[in-house]
């Protein structure tokens, strides 16, 4: 007869027990500390793998843990004294510890005899991120050639200085004529026109030659 006992742990394990004898589709009998790999669609491999669990026995016996990588387990067995538990995973897990058998008649925890896997959830690898492509690197810039320095400009050459100028001779001072200067003296009137004409004549005579000696002795001779 099988008796089924059903116990939620929590919202996400629960436990049955059951009468009697189970393998499982892994069994480790006997029970110890080890490690069981497997290949990317869930089989078991022979060879190391990165997917893999590793079980751990308490020293009394007593109890199973049990750590996941790449890799979920959904339902685990423990067999020991004349029954043998499920438990199970909702949703599956990378982890769990102190897993028991059902009590025995005794109402006492027996030791595990054996226990396996029945029911695993292989994960879906993490695609490793694209490592960033380096940036290329600018190109350095071409140096900027130096400008040619400017050519000095060549002095001005001095001017020559300006002869000077010779001086102007002075001019010579004009001779002080030795023009007699002239007198005007009233010509005294004659009643006579030829006299008239004469004085007329004498003017003219002074005022050509300047010279009032030339008058007086035309005026003497006009009145002899």
């Amino acid at each position: 007869m099988i008796i089924t006992i059903t116990f939620v742990v929590s919202a996400s394990v629960s436990f049955e027990d059951f009468d009697g004898n189970y393998d499982g589709f892994i069994k480790v009998d006997p029970p110890v500390d080890t490690i069981i790999y497997f290949n990317d669609d869930g089989s078991i491999s022979n060879t190391p793998t990165e997917i893999y669990i590793e079980f751990d026995i308490s020293d009394d016996k007593k109890s199973l843990s049990f750590e996941a990588t790449r890799i979920l387990v959904t339902k685990i067995y423990l067999k020991g004294g004349d029954g043998y538990r499920v438990y199970t995973f909702s949703p599956g897990v990378s982890e769990a510890s102190d897993l028991m058998c059902p009590n025995n008649g005794g109402d006492n925890i027996p030791t595990i005899s054996h226990y396996g896997l029945i029911e695993i959830e292989p994960t879906e690898p993490t695609e490793p991120t694209e490592p960033t492509e380096p940036t290329e690197p600018t190109e350095p810039t071409e140096p900027t050639e130096p400008t040619e320095p400017t050519e000095p400009t060549e002095p001005t050459e001095p001017t020559e200085p300006t002869e000077p100028t010779e001086p102007t001779e002075p001019t010579e001072p004009t001779e002080t004529s030795n023009t007699t200067p002239t007198t005007t003296e009233e010509i005294p009137q004659t009643g006579e026109t030829g006299d008239t004409f004469s004085l007329l004549v004498a003017t003219l005579l002074l005022s050509a030659a300047g010279g009032l000696t030339a008058f007086k002795v035309f005026l003497k001779k006009a009145q002899t």
